[in-house]
């Protein structure tokens, strides 16, 4: 028997914008699985859900918010072999990741599991950074600009040696570094030219210039947009 794992990207948030393909896989596969916070509800099956059949099987695996690499191996192991158990019978799986599952995203982390054994075929998805420049109406880069990704967890003598030499960059996983990264980008003169985005295309979406927003709260899935040409 032969079974097929498949990353289903499901986007940014909108379930408007799943693909037709990830929308047919989802309600062809009689398996569903999802990760999600410890004890909490999962972002990933939220967004998807419209889309799920009801007769599906859920396959829900929670995955902890921490940087311990022992606690996020023994998570992804147990993931990969549960999924693995219904790979064995012949039976599909289908993954939901939100965006898309290439890009950041928990399900590279089962593929490398799960690719030596059994099938794996992934689905892209929408991916948020290109959602979010879309809200901001302006666009990623132009001609030969390079554009950079940059997480922002990253120490802040790195923030700022990228985001000094970066033509235009997009700086994911804001949340509790929102502080410091402005912090660099006032000391490099970036600061008031930069697009901040939150929980783009869901409901709780907001968008401003970055120097309007006041630091309450900032969001883990809150993008800050440096460099972003605007003839407004």
């Amino acid at each position: 028997m032969t079974a097929t794992l498949y990353g289903i990207g499901v986007g940014p948030g909108d379930p408007d914008l799943i693909t037709l393909k990830a929308q047919k896989c989802l309600q062809d596969c009689p398996v569903i699985a999802y990760p999600a916070p410890v004890g909490k509800s999962s972002l990933a099956f939220q967004i998807a859900e419209t889309h799920v059949p009801e007769d599906a099987q859920h396959l829900r695996f929670e995955i902890p918010m921490v940087t311990d690499k022992d606690a996020l191996n023994e998570a992804y192991d147990a993931a990969a072999q549960q999924i693995s158990g219904y790979l064995s019978q012949g039976i599909d799986v289908g993954c939901i990741c939100e965006g898309d599952p290439m890009f950041y995203g928990s399900f590279i982390y089962l593929m490398q599991r799960i690719q030596p054994e059994y099938t794996v075929e992934v689905i892209p998805g929408v991916s948020s950074i290109m959602a979010g420049a879309s809200i901001a109406q302006s666009p990623l880069a132009t001609h030969n600009q390079h554009l950079h990704i940059i997480p922002a967890t990253l120490p802040e003598e790195i923030l700022h040696e990228q985001l000094t030499n970066a033509d235009v960059a997009v700086i994911i996983k804001i949340g509790r570094h929102f502080e410091k990264v402005c912090r660099v980008l006032q000391q490099i003169d970036r600061f008031d030219n930069c697009h901040y985005v939150a929980h783009a295309t869901m409901q709780k979406q907001s968008h401003s210039r970055l120097n309007q927003v006041k630091n309450t709260q900032i969001p883990y899935f809150s993008l800050i947009y440096v460099g972003l040409h605007d003839d407004r």
